[in-house]
């Protein structure tokens, strides 16, 4: 991870921790809500959060896995599941996720 990113997770750290902290919730209810306003930070400057999230996901298995661990014509690792995957705009389509959206 590039040392500009490695510094703004730290930050973002803090702030989330200091945020549970004061609404005394645990760590997953204040990144929950730390990603509730992330979506309404992209619809103040009108971008699409799913959009940013499906880049924010490439950049994330790009960075934790191996490209070689991936089989042929997969783009990516399925937050949902877990499984290698393929994307088609902000759509998971492995079988479980599909599924799951039926």
């Amino acid at each position: 991870m590039p040392a500009a990113r490695n510094e703004l997770k730290t930050e973002l750290r803090k702030v989330i921790e200091k945020y549970s902290d004061k609404e005394e919730c645990d760590m997953q209810s204040a990144i929950r809500d730390a990603l509730t306003d992330m979506r309404h930070l992209c619809d103040d400057v009108n971008l699409s959060y799913a959009w940013v999230d499906c880049g924010a996901a490439d950049v994330y298995d790009a960075e934790t896995y191996e490209t070689d661990q991936l089989p042929e014509g997969v783009e990516a690792v399925c937050e949902n599941c877990g499984k290698p995957c393929e994307y088609d705009s902000e759509m998971c389509l492995c079988r479980k996720c599909e599924a799951e959206a039926s």
